[in-house]
C-alpha cells in the first residue's frame, strides 16, 4: 500500500515538473525531504511555494468527480490542513484527464479535502463546485 502511495506521489511530481516544462516555468525541489511544500513553481515573475497531490479518491454519493485528501501528517498528528502561510498553490494531477489542476489558497486554504468535478452534476447545481476545466494549468 505504502509502495502505491509512493508511485502515485512519485507520478504526480513528474507530472507537475512535465507541464512546468511544457509551459517554460521552472520547477525546483527542496534538497532535503520534510519541507512544507514540494516545489517551486518559478513563472519568471513570483515563485510559487506548491504542494502536489494525486486524486484519484472515489466519492461517495457522486458520479463525476474525484476527491483530494488535504490533510497531513505533523508529529502524528493527521488532521493538519494546508494553511496559505505554508504554500501558494496546490497543483493536483487527475489521472482520469491526464491533467494538472492548479488551486490558489481560496480554494485550499484550511480545508480537509477537495472534491474535483470532472463532469456537470446532474441536478445542474454549480455553487460550491471545483470543475476541473476552470483550473487546469
Amino acid at each position: 500500500m505504502i509502495c502505491d502511495q509512493l508511485k502515485k506521489a512519485d507520478l504526480a511530481r513528474l507530472k507537475v515538473e512535465m507541464r512546468a516544462l511544457e509551459l517554460g516555468v521552472v520547477c525546483s525541489r527542496p534538497v532535503i525531504e520534510g519541507t512544507r511544500y514540494d516545489c517551486i513553481i518559478d513563472t519568471g515573475k513570483r515563485l510559487y511555494r506548491a504542494q502536489i497531490k494525486y486524486a484519484n479518491g472515489k466519492c461517495s454519493g457522486a458520479t463525476g468527480v474525484v476527491t483530494v485528501n488535504l490533510r497531513k501528517e505533523i508529529r502524528k498528528e493527521k488532521n493538519h490542513p494546508y494553511t496559505d502561510n505554508e504554500i501558494d498553490v496546490l497543483l493536483v494531477y487527475v489521472p482520469k484527464i491526464d491533467r494538472v489542476c492548479w488551486f490558489g489558497p481560496e480554494v485550499f486554504n484550511r480545508k480537509s479535502a477537495l472534491a474535483i468535478r470532472l463532469a456537470p452534476t446532474r441536478n445542474g447545481q454549480i455553487k460550491h463546485c471545483l470543475p476541473a476545466e476552470d483550473y487546469l494549468w
